[in-house]
């Protein structure tokens, strides 16, 4: 009872991303981290434009991390049935192709980041007028690019034997990362829940962003079956239970990517409210309302979140730098710059600029607003004095640079005013680096004490959808209401116009010269 007094009932998160696999548990009291257990990820790449995970350690780690947070809990004295319900975010766009028989993976999971269609991308760019590709992006809310599913789906289901027969035979079942966590904590081939949410649905490029379904015109275009496709439901309400384990007979009821979850934890239910989370890559996303906008600088339009059946959707803008976190672990274990990522601060904050030294992390090319995988990455200005410290202060500048570009487009498009940003994701533990991000924006940035809001959205989404008070859906469906207040940190701009303008224009000068550089031509 003492401990029921102290956290409440308790909420399960599972976060499944490129970076690791996380199962935390919060209080429903005050909403703070009670336990967790985390395992790192691993990204294979096993050629030029691959990049994949292991779908088997998917799931492994996710049982695991499960399985380790309720040991945790035993050892506080926590009973785990006072786990009510448990919410699942993730990585967008990576997809799993299985089989629904046997319920095991035909191939590795092919991560968001791949670009292995590229030349498919490119024919269909080719034969495709700007007005169909404008009507693409206004039907699914993505523009039309290599790393969304269809031209990858087609791709795999053409140069894949295993996932052929499969299709062939009526097996194959393909799902985000979501889907197949769902799937196989239900029970798998025995029963398994087949089914995913409008966020994770919209980030595959074949959901229509008005209907919220498969979009017929789209998968006919790019010739993506429709029967290998799940069920696409709301981000909050009960899917199925929890099969097996330690928490087995435990509601799932709640679904939602990562970077929607993130928007949600950070309690972003108003229109016009912003955050940025800083992980493997940077994802900044605007609350839109119920409006539905559509971008003209390859900015993404998604649901922000979906309280329960046939409610109104509430949407978002979203844009995303491709090199953020990966920039850090780049010099670290490529380049030996540092030896641990959290040097990078020490370094960069040694030296008062970065000596006019330029860094684009374009490793895999860029996402928003430019949307191209022929660029690469440069490193520019460089002089006789040029140091290490220099270079690192220059690879943070380099992901402030991008998040200002995309805030811009945003506030510009959506037409709200952003008086300031919220940030969360790995990196924010930097407070160098946020007041970079503050001086580089010319606008405040709002750190929360609690930093995993990611698996906290996905955890609001769950205990809203089996009715607990402390998270309250308003009377109109288009928010929750949440009882305690956010504790916070705040980063105030303090840098000359005149001075950022001029940085301003020197980055966008290198970003320029990177452009075309996997072009013959």
């Amino acid at each position: 009872m003492a401990t029921f007094a102290k956290y409440g009932y308790l909420v399960g998160s599972i976060d499944q991303g490129s970076s690791s696999t996380r199962f935390s548990v919060f209080s429903s009291r005050t909403g703070e981290m009670v336990a967790y257990h985390q395992e790192e990820s691993i990204i294979l790449t096993p050629q030029e434009r691959w990049a994949e995970m292991d779908a088997i350690w998917l799931i492994e780690s996710t049982r695991d991390c499960m399985k380790k947070t309720a040991d945790k809990l035993d050892n506080m004295g926590i009973d785990v049935k006072d786990i009510k319900c448990i919410g699942i975010t993730n990585q967008m766009v990576t997809i799993i192709l299985w089989d629904k028989v046997t319920g095991k993976p035909l191939c590795n999971a092919i991560v968001y980041s791949d670009t292995r269609a590229h030349d498919r991308h490119q024919e269909f760019e080719r034969n495709m007028s700007q007005e169909e590709r404008l009507k693409y992006q206004k039907e699914c809310g993505m523009p039309f690019t290599s790393i969304f599913l269809p031209v990858k789906l087609p791709w795999i289901l053409d140069n894949n034997k295993e996932v052929k027969e499969a299709f062939n035979q009526g097996r194959l079942l393909t799902g985000t990362v979501n889907t197949w966590i769902l799937w196989t904590l239900t029970g798998g081939p025995n029963g398994g829940i087949y089914a995913t949410d409008v966020t994770n649905a919209c980030h595959t490029g074949l959901m229509n962003i008005k209907t919220l379904t498969w979009d017929d015109n789209i998968c006919s275009v790019f010739k993506v079956p429709k029967s290998v496709l799940p069920e696409i439901h709301s981000t909050s309400e009960v899917y199925g239970y929890m099969n097996d384990g330690p928490f087995k007979g435990i509601p799932l009821s709640g679904m939602i990517g990562d970077q929607l979850a993130a928007t949600t934890g950070q309690l972003c239910f108003k229109p016009g409210e912003s955050k940025c989370t800083y992980g493997t890559v940077a994802s900044l996303n605007i609350n839109t309302g119920t409006k539905v906008v559509t971008s003209s600088h390859g900015l993404l339009t998604s649901p922000l979140y979906q309280l329960g059946k046939g409610s109104t959707p509430v949407y978002t803008l979203e844009g995303v730098v491709a090199s953020c976190g990966n920039v850090i672990k780049w010099m670290r274990d490529n380049l030996g710059m540092i030896e641990k990522a959290s040097e990078i601060e020490e370094l960069a904050s040694s030296v008062a600029d970065t000596d006019d030294c330029y860094f684009v992390p374009a490793f895999e090319g860029f996402f928003c607003p430019y949307w191209t995988d022929d660029a690469r990455g440069i490193l520019c200005g460089l002089n006789s004095s040029t140091t290490k410290a220099h270079i690192c202060r220059a690879a943070l500048e380099s992901i402030c640079f991008q998040v200002r570009k995309l805030l811009e487009i945003a506030a510009e498009e959506s037409g709200f005013a952003i008086p300031s940003l919220k940030v969360d994701g790995g990196m924010v533990v930097n407070s160098f680096f946020m007041q970079m991000q503050a001086d580089i924006l010319g606008e405040n940035v709002v750190r929360p004490f609690m930093r995993e809001t990611t698996s906290f959205g996905a955890a609001l989404m769950a205990g809203a959808a089996v009715g607990m008070d402390v998270f309250r859906i308003s009377p109109d469906s288009l928010r929750l209401e949440v009882d305690f207040p956010q504790k916070i940190d705040v980063f105030e701009k303090c840098c000359s116009t005149e001075v950022l303008e001029k940085r301003l224009r020197r980055w966008e000068k290198a970003v320029h010269k990177s452009f075309d550089w996997m072009k013959d031509t």
